[in-house]
């Protein structure tokens, strides 16, 4: 029983279309950096949408594909378009990836 509940949840995670899984637990995208408030965050549209009305002052956690990770706060919000979901600080973004990158993938989590 429990296996084929684990089996389903699977499958349901890998049929929903789009960048929110289907727990609803993350939101993939793309992040980029920026000078603002060292430890602080914008959101972009779909990150706003995702969190809520709330969502400023709202702490999350990003995670590169590649399994590092970084807490930040959202203090601020970003015009982003595309698949890009949100702008870290500088020092955020560095400790994810080098900042000539300019743009990594990430999920972001509640």
């Amino acid at each position: 029983m429990r296996l084929s509940l684990i089996v389903i949840l699977l499958a349901l995670v890998l049929l929903i279309p789009g960048d929110v899984n289907a727990a609803s637990l993350s939101l993939r995208g793309s992040a980029t950096w920026y000078r603002y408030v060292v430890g602080g965050a914008a959101a972009g549209p779909a990150l706003r949408r995702w969190l809520g009305a709330h969502w400023r002052g709202h702490r999350v956690h990003v995670c590169t594909l590649h399994g590092k990770c970084v807490y930040v706060r959202l203090t601020d919000w970003c015009s982003c378009t595309g698949r890009r979901v949100i702008d870290l600080d500088r020092r955020s973004f560095a400790k994810l990836a080098w900042p000539g990158r300019g743009v990594i993938e990430v999920r972001v989590y509640r």
